[in-house]
């Protein structure tokens, strides 16, 4: 279950941090993380349309930079960030492995030290074509299961989150082997490569799943659940 009150205690070797956090901040606190962020990250933020997400991208990576930094005994400012070809970050010396991901005004933050790490949240309640999005991006074996399901719209964002937070994790976009990738099943297989998939308990409307690469002895990781 999710614990309050997030305290930045060390990371072990076989363990997955997961802090939920909320977007919504008063004016003085967004001001805090824009202080943290790079001339790369301020030009992003200053590129949103609108005021409310450039306030929840400032604070989803000022809170990203505060939490690495707090693992790393470094500076936010100082934390430094590279990205592959579908756009996700890394540190620059690989030291520790993380992923974000945030919808609505909630981004959960995931950290660990030795596997490869997605995650994905996504409000249930939003107005999407469920069948439409499954039609693109789920097997045959999902759609199906989604389909002959009691709650079809629950069982759609287990599938959904479980398939993006697999993908994050292989450093692919959402539409790159989302195809042929099927989430069913806690442990999946993908060009050699182990994965774990676990959906993580539901925080409100909200859906998280976490993948990760297992080692080769096949060792499963703990995680410990934070909502700050």
């Amino acid at each position: 279950m999710w614990k309050n009150n997030f305290i930045p205690t060390r990371l072990k070797t076989d363990e997955i941090k997961v802090i939920l956090v909320d977007l919504q901040l008063t004016d003085e606190e967004y001001v805090n993380y824009w202080q943290f962020l790079s001339a790369d990250e301020k030009l992003r933020a200053q590129k949103f349309s609108y005021v409310k997400h450039r306030n929840y991208f400032i604070a989803a990576r000022g809170k990203l930079r505060q939490l690495l930094a707090q693992q790393l005994d470094a500076d936010p400012v100082a934390i430094e960030f590279t990205y592959n070809e579908a756009g996700k970050p890394q540190l620059v010396d690989n030291s520790l492995q993380f992923n974000v991901s945030h919808t609505d005004h909630k981004a959960v933050i995931a950290l660990t030290r030795q596997s490869s790490v997605g995650i994905d949240i996504e409000y249930r309640l939003r107005d999407l074509d469920l069948d439409g999005v499954a039609s693109h991006l789920f097997t045959d074996a999902e759609q199906h299961y989604m389909q002959s399901a009691a709650q079809k719209r629950n069982t759609f964002f287990a599938i959904w989150t479980r398939k993006e937070a697999l993908l994050k994790a292989l450093g692919e976009g959402i539409f790159s082997p989302a195809k042929e990738l099927c989430v069913l099943p806690d442990k999946v297989q993908y060009q050699q490569q182990k994965f774990y998939i676990h959906q993580l308990p539901a925080y409100d409307d909200y859906q998280i799943s976490i993948a990760y690469q297992l080692d080769e002895k096949g060792n499963a990781l703990f995680f410990s659940l934070y909502s700050d």
